[in-house]
């Protein structure tokens, strides 16, 4: 299984229309569907997604 993302990398959540930046505080890998789960730290709150869910954002954006 190939992952997209590594930890430590910034991404957001397509479906967040805050668009909070977030970032990738570990990988698990699902053995039974061959696929992985990001989680993802944004302040206190974690939560994991698959990479269809995710996309990368821009450490240095001016809206951070």
């Amino acid at each position: 299984i190939e992952n997209e993302y590594n930890i430590g990398d910034y991404v957001k959540l397509i479906t967040d229309t805050d668009e909070n930046r977030r970032i990738i505080t570990a990988i698990k890998v699902l053995p039974n569907v061959g696929s992985l789960l990001y989680e993802l730290s944004c302040g206190t709150e974690l939560s994991s997604h698959y990479d269809f869910e995710i996309q990368p954002v821009e450490i240095y954006s001016k809206k951070y």
